[in-house]
């Protein structure tokens, strides 16, 4: 009596995890590793890495109907998450969208933000980039496997307490105009609980926070709890970052009305002479 799978090829596994990863990865390879120092750290990176995301998404028309992104059920495939990301992109850019918007994103699942983030990028805004002191508290209070970057992935096991530790760090970034907080229905937290500590930190905080939190009936208590506070919150992350972006185009507006102008041109030089020849005439004759 064998032990073996009728559904395995004979002779599977062809080889080890070990090997495949070595020839994956070995130099000259498309997923060729090398380690570079980020932010002091020596880290291990794919060399032949896209340099820009323009590249990464014409990469993808390779893959089109090839899966992209799993989030529970759904599958999205390449080509669709690029014509996504093509629509949205254009609709960040008719909002207003500038670089230099620095935006932050905390979540519990690397995979809600991913369409929101690359439309941000690919509309010609930015993710906020973490000082030294940031990625420390980060490290500090979070498990070994989060992102180590922005968005801020604080896992799926994430605890409302969890959630305020990384909140309230990334808030107190000078490097951030606001800050995104996305949370994901799991079956090993409370969407609740999230809720209540995000609340507690956005009222003692300066920087704006929009929340969205993803689902129907089993997040309304959780949505409830941050109306109440009046913490925006959304049903979809895009949602969420366009609103962000308009609050960016009202906040130009308000800095461009209250701008004053100079009382002179700045580039103006008076001519001293001719007016001093001016007046003498007009006394001369009694004026």
């Amino acid at each position: 009596m064998t032990t073996e799978s009728p559904n395995l090829p004979a002779g599977f596994p062809a080889m080890s995890i070990a090997e495949a990863h070595r020839r994956m990865t070995a130099p000259g390879s498309m997923l060729e590793v090398e380690e570079r120092e980020i932010r002091g750290a020596p880290i291990k990176v794919w060399k032949n890495a896209p340099p820009t995301l323009a590249e990464v998404f014409a990469m993808s028309q390779f893959f089109a109907d090839r899966t992209f992104l799993v989030n529970d059920d759904e599958r999205v495939t390449f080509d669709a998450h690029r014509r996504a990301v093509a629509s949205f992109a254009a609709r960040l850019t008719a909002d207003g969208i500038r670089k230099g918007d620095r935006v932050a994103i905390v979540t519990n699942g690397g995979g809600p933000g991913v369409l929101a983030t690359d439309a941000l990028v690919e509309g010609g805004g930015r993710l906020a980039e973490f000082g030294q002191d940031t990625m420390i508290a980060l490290n500090g209070i979070l498990p070994a496997t989060w992102s180590h970057g922005n968005p801020v992935d604080i896992i799926g096991d994430a605890t409302g307490e969890r959630y305020a530790k990384a909140l309230d760090i990334v808030l107190k970034d000078s490097g951030v105009d606001a800050v995104l907080v996305l949370n994901v229905p799991t079956a090993v937290s409370s969407s609740e609980e999230a809720a209540r500590h995000v609340v507690e930190v956005v009222g003692h905080a300066i920087t704006p926070v929009l929340t969205s939190w993803m689902g129907k009936d089993g997040v309304a208590r959780a949505r409830d709890v941050l109306r109440a506070a009046n913490v925006p919150t959304y049903e979809a992350p895009h949602e969420a970052v366009r609103a962000f972006l308009h609050m960016v185009t009202n906040k130009r507006n308000h800095e461009s009305l209250m701008e004053v102008p100079p009382s002179a041109p700045q580039e103006f030089t008076p001519d001293k002479a001719t007016a001093e020849r001016i007046i003498r005439e007009a006394l001369s004759r009694g004026i």
